[in-house]
């Protein structure tokens, strides 16, 4: 995994870069849905006698030109990496995904679509690269 990191506070960051008023407020909103999530997944985990130091969330709600994807640390109870992530084509071609600004969802097995919900991170996959970069993913719910 890459890791991304920026040595301005958020509010150096936000001044230099110039975004309009309204992506700050959504990055706000976003923050408080995530952190919301994360005291649910630490609930989960703790009932169901998972790790908790860590877990990720991914924010379909957010475009995926976007930072959706978070290593949450039940420790600090704070974002502590996050990441661009993509979602499944469907019946689209990889190269020339349609969906990317209206993703469709399903946990129909062998859609192509990304499914919503819990899940356990298994071992990696194999990938149509011929190497194990992936991981797989048992659904919980």
């Amino acid at each position: 995994m890459l890791v991304s990191c920026n040595s301005e506070s958020k509010k150096e960051y936000v001044a230099n870069h110039k975004y309009p008023e309204t992506t700050i407020k959504k990055d706000q909103r976003n923050s408080s849905k995530i952190k919301n999530k994360a005291e649910e997944a630490l609930h989960f985990c703790r009932v169901n006698k998972f790790n908790t130091d860590f877990c990720i969330l991914i924010d379909m709600s957010i475009h995926s030109g976007r930072k959706r994807f978070f290593i949450w640390n039940f420790k600090s109870g704070k974002i502590s990496k996050q990441y661009l992530v993509g979602h499944g084509c469907g019946s689209n071609p990889w190269s020339k995904d349609e969906s990317k600004d209206h993703p469709e969802f399903s946990n129909e097995d062998g859609s192509h679509l990304s499914s919503l919900g819990k899940y356990r991170l298994g071992n990696r996959g194999y990938s149509n690269w011929g190497i194990y970069i992936n991981y797989i993913l048992h659904g919980l719910e």
